[in-house]
């Protein structure tokens, strides 16, 4: 059998190349080379202030998120329940998914200022939507004897929803999961929003802004 090299192997000392290289041609504050982020980052954990940003951030995704999946669940299940609310909100599903989150993280900005909330915000916009489509998409998946037959037994709207739509399994569904991957970038939103309001690391000269 004729041997096949594996060339995988060369793919991040290639990235680590092209990256030193392009980091040649800018100063520093723009693109630091690779030996400088590591000299930085032991700093950092020399000195514990890793530890504050990573709560921070950590925070901010865990209030984000959570909001994310509260209003989803609410949104959701009405749509998924509803034609009426399934209809109102396909638009703006439709509009929130194709927008990326950090074209509204300098709006945020502008509206809540600096800080916590603007960050948060983004978050929620990423998040949202997406898990809104696939909680919608998964309850209206359930097979519709099923809807029927609780119907005729006398089960009430909200026993539908406890004891029918509580048990779908396609809250992922497979019709929907490449809808859903653009949008969900919570961390992609948390850093955007911190990039654009001063909240960020600056690893070449060792300081903290914002």
């Amino acid at each position: 059998m004729k041997f096949k090299p594996n060339w995988g192997w060369a793919s991040l000392p290639a990235l680590l190349m092209v990256w030193v290289i392009v980091a040649s041609h800018y100063p520093s504050y723009v693109l630091p080379q690779p030996w400088d982020v590591w000299r930085e980052a032991i700093r950092w954990f020399s000195d514990g202030s890793i530890w504050g940003q990573l709560q921070a951030s950590l925070l901010e995704e865990f209030t984000g998120f959570m909001t994310a999946v509260l209003l989803a669940l609410i949104l959701g299940v009405s749509a998924g329940l509803s034609d009426r609310v399934r209809e109102f909100l396909t638009p703006l599903n439709s509009l929130f998914m194709a927008i990326p989150p950090i074209a509204w993280a300098p709006l945020m900005l502008l509206i809540f200022g600096l800080g916590f909330v603007s960050i948060v915000v983004v978050i929620v916009i990423a998040a949202l939507f997406p898990m809104c489509l696939a909680i919608q998409e998964g309850i209206r998946g359930i097979r519709g004897g099923e809807v029927r037959a609780a119907r005729t037994l006398g089960a009430r709207p909200f026993q539908l929803l406890l004891h029918v739509s509580a048990q779908f399994p396609a809250i992922y569904h497979r019709r929907t999961a490449h809808r859903i991957q653009p949008g969900m970038a919570c961390a992609g939103g948390s850093g955007n929003a911190r990039r654009l309001s001063g909240h960020r690391l600056d690893g070449c000269h060792g300081r903290t802004d914002g």
